[in-house]
């Protein structure tokens, strides 16, 4: 009796923490998000300043070593420039933010491209500061909420 107790306990307590967890990871993959599309940004003023390999020779290398939902954006533009992701899972001024980004890269001459890319970065690490410091503030509270409520449920059902 006390062990089936201990297992509804338990049960309560990881059913709790596992949906702060999911809760937790949705901010987690914005701030991810941002802060590659930041350095993303970065790696584009790079060559066209330098080496001018072109966009999307830059967004095939970049999605190499990219680890969040920006890899598939940038395999998909390498594909077909043409088509822009959909970015579901962000907001709709986010959305429309980060659409426009992909809508007009490449599409214009390196100078004008170059002052798109300068006059886009700071709105793009305005949102990457954002999801930062909500990740930090508000993931662990999910976590810890989380496992209260399946801690409080556990109890309940004992």
């Amino acid at each position: 009796m006390f062990t089936t107790k201990l297992l509804l306990l338990a049960l309560g307590c990881a059913s709790g923490l596992f949906v702060g967890i999911f809760f937790s990871n949705e901010l987690k993959k914005k701030k991810c998000f941002y802060e590659e599309l930041a350095i993303f940004i970065d790696e584009i003023l790079g060559d066209l300043g330098f080496r001018q390999n072109g966009i999307r020779t830059v967004a095939l290398n970049y999605a190499n070593e990219s680890k969040s939902y920006l890899k598939n954006v940038l395999e998909e533009y390498a594909a077909n420039p043409n088509v822009v992701p959909a970015f579901l899972f962000l907001s709709g001024n986010e959305r429309v933010t980060v659409k426009d980004f992909f809508s007009n890269l490449g599409k214009t001459d390196i100078v004008t491209q170059r002052s798109e890319l300068e006059n886009i970065k700071p709105k793009i690490q305005e949102l990457r500061n954002t999801y930062k410091t909500k990740h930090e503030k508000k993931g662990a509270m999910y976590i810890k909420l989380g496992l209260l409520a399946g801690l409080a449920v556990g109890i309940l059902l004992l």
